[in-house]
């Protein structure tokens, strides 16, 4: 009976999982803080193995939570299966199988599951062309029509006193007296739940409108 208590507790780990994961496509404020509460062992357990700071596996949240709320569910199953015999477990087991697997099934499909990465390629070339369309050296007049050609609204500010702007990621940089920082905050599509990316572009002009420095950096944004 352990084995049947055991995979009874593991699918329905699995489908409670699967199931949470998915009430996330809901538009509710509530709903998402409630479903992100109950995900997080998951969440923890992906970041240990995350490639990236910013990044996690949708994949090991799932099977994490499956695990988490399994070995609940075999504590919970106990009482109940001290109580029946060997073949009312089997029946139980073929018939909590198919909405547990369907579950998952639909949990492993990127379009159905928020927690899969979207736009991140796009995120990436975006970066690229920002670095390669605004080359140091370049003009002030080209950059600015770099930029509005892009449809990217930016902030120019002459500098009056030299000091060090501070960057998210890296190390900050320097304007002297006489440098023109041109600035922009570019909205994007990408993200991964609960948090979404902008593209935060620094560029410094020396005293004769020639682009020394070319910033731009990921700003992950999370509620």
């Amino acid at each position: 009976m352990t084995k049947y208590r055991g995979m009874m507790a593991l699918l329905a780990g699995a489908g409670f999982s699967s199931l949470a994961i998915l009430l996330l496509n809901l538009d509710s404020a509530a709903a998402s803080s409630i479903l992100s509460f109950l995900l997080l062992p998951g969440w923890a357990i992906s970041e240990l193995y995350s490639r990236s700071k910013d990044l996690y596996s949708p994949l090991i949240v799932l099977a994490a939570n499956a695990v988490a709320y399994g070995g609940l569910a075999y504590f919970l199953l106990g009482r109940y299966f001290s109580r029946i015999n060997t073949e009312k477990a089997r029946y139980c087991l073929a018939l909590s199988a198919v909405p547990a697997i369907a579950l998952v099934s639909l949990a492993c499909v990127p379009s159905l599951n928020p927690m899969w990465p979207v736009g991140m390629q796009w995120l990436a070339q975006e970066e690229a062309e920002l670095h390669s369309g605004l080359p140091v050296g370049s003009q002030l007049d080209q950059s600015r029509a770099f930029l509005r050609a892009r449809g990217i609204a930016a902030y120019e500010q002459e500098v009056k006193v030299g000091q060090e702007i501070p960057r998210r990621e890296g190390p900050s940089f320097a304007v002297r007296p006489g440098d023109r920082l041109v600035s922009a905050r570019i909205a994007t599509d990408a993200g991964q739940f609960p948090c979404g990316y902008a593209i935060e572009l620094g560029l410094v002009f020396d005293a004769n409108g020639v682009l020394r420095e070319n910033h731009v950096d990921r700003l992950r944004l999370c509620p």
